[in-house]
């Protein structure tokens, strides 16, 4: 019985993008292919109640900004396509928009889930600074609260578990407790 080629050590940015799509969560992070489970449906309702606050606030703008949630592939330089689970962009999708996202998001936010909070709060907080987004969200279910990393190298950091206010976007308060209510 034949054996099945093995994944290449490093996948390109076109290779990553050539694969067939499929049910599950897949990134490309420094090269390599990262394929999580879907997330928890507590992980969903958080996601779902941090976007509707800064849709809100995104669609006030003049013009206006899009907030969208994962799964949408990004692209952050020549080795990483990563599916943050919210992007907030400056310029609204184009429509019929085909392919990842190379607009770099001002602001990307995750929610922790067990076992990826090394990668979530700080391999990819190094990924997002490099491609210049502003503001970096890291959500903590477990502890109900959410951490604010803005400016250069998203080094500024802040944490709340009442409100929190995005300070590279003025106007952009989140109820934080609103999100594990």
């Amino acid at each position: 019985m034949a054996m099945a080629d093995p994944a290449p050590a490093h996948l390109s940015r076109a290779d990553f993008l050539a694969l067939p799509e499929g049910p599950e969560r897949r990134e490309l992070f420094d090269g390599e292919l990262v394929v999580s489970p879907a997330p928890s449906p507590w992980h969903q309702v958080v996601l779902d109640r941090l976007h509707a606050q800064i849709r809100t606030w995104a669609v006030a703008q003049v013009p206006p900004w899009q907030a969208l949630f994962a799964p949408v592939d990004v692209v952050f330089g020549a080795h990483h396509v990563l599916q943050p689970d919210l992007v907030l962009l400056r310029q609204p999708v184009a429509p019929g928009q085909r392919g990842p996202l190379t607009q770099v998001p001002a602001l990307v936010a995750e929610v922790l889930s067990p076992g990826r909070v090394d990668q979530d709060r700080l391999a990819k907080r190094v990924v997002y600074a490099a491609a210049g987004v502003t503001a970096y969200l890291v959500v903590h279910p477990e502890a109900a609260r959410v951490e604010a990393f803005e400016g250069v190298g998203l080094a500024a950091r802040r944490s709340a578990r009442d409100r929190l206010a995005v300070e590279i976007l003025p106007g952009l308060v989140l109820d934080v407790a609103a999100l594990f209510a």
